[in-house]
């Protein structure tokens, strides 16, 4: 079985994320990601949401979801966290899973419990919330670095914006136009969509409990679909559809059935 699973959820370089993989060392990072959140001893907090013309995209709360499923089937103590406005548009594709809101642009209580940050927009040390446009959000993403602080256990990104990436390479964003956000994690973990590298995630603590915790991969368009009809949108695109960041109809659930195959050889 090859070790890592992180480059099935890496396309091409055209966002550095192939290049920022070969930086995070030999081991892979979704693996690393994944013992932290076996030996974690406190809530899990699964901080995810990233806005896009005033509402929420579908990479993130993707994520968010299939990891909290699989955490559920662990019988771990988690809850995912984002602005209420968000939440609400999730409402179908969440279920039964726990929620926690926490308001937009403006500070919040802080948080107990272990963070995992998964496309959530870091803030700069300008005090800006950068998106990939290299447009300041900070009047609607939601301040998390004022909820659960400026570490997390775990963060994921696709971009170098996101929360976590202050413990990215330096010399990665040494010839590249993205401000580096502030916050850093014990495990930084990226792919060519955010969602993406949560499967990978997913599919290594699978690995290490023996459990078949990764979806079908209709159920991985099925969420989107779920999404799209609560009113989330293409990240890229900022159309009210079912795809992420851009890609074609289908393309995470190729992902997904790419991961299955690994776990399985």
């Amino acid at each position: 079985m090859d070790s890592q699973p992180d480059a099935l959820v890496i396309l091409d370089d055209s966002r550095g994320m192939a290049s920022m993989l070969d930086m995070l060392g030999p081991t892979s990072p979704a693996l690393r990601a994944a013992r932290a959140l076996l030996a974690a001893e406190q809530r899990l907090l699964l901080c995810t949401g990233f806005p896009v013309d005033d509402g929420a995209e579908t990479d993130g709360p993707v994520g968010a979801i299939l990891l909290g499923r699989a955490l559920a089937v662990l019988g771990r103590d988690f809850v995912i966290v984002s602005w209420p406005e968000a939440l609400e548009s999730w409402a179908n594709a969440l279920g039964a899973l726990p929620s926690l809101a926490i308001p937009r642009a403006e500070s919040s209580a802080p948080l107990e419990g272990d963070a995992i940050t998964i496309e959530v927009c870091g803030r700069a040390a300008d005090g800006a919330y950068y998106d990939m446009r290299g447009v300041d959000v900070r009047s609607q993403a939601p301040w998390f670095e004022d909820a659960i602080g400026l570490h997390a256990l775990v963060s994921v990104g696709d971009g170098g914006n996101e929360f976590g990436m202050g413990s990215a390479p330096p010399a990665w964003f040494e010839s590249r136009d993205v401000q580096k956000p502030v916050s850093t994690c014990d495990v930084l973990v990226v792919g060519q969509v955010s969602n993406w590298a949560v499967l990978a995630i997913i599919a290594c603590l699978g690995q290490l409990t023996g459990r078949r915790l990764l979806p079908e991969p209709a159920e991985y368009q099925e969420l989107l679909d779920q999404l799209a009809q609560g009113g989330v949108r293409d990240g890229v695109r900022k159309l009210v559809q079912a795809t992420e960041d851009g890609f074609e109809l289908g393309r995470g659930s190729a992902i997904v059935a790419n991961l299955r195959l690994w776990l399985d050889s």
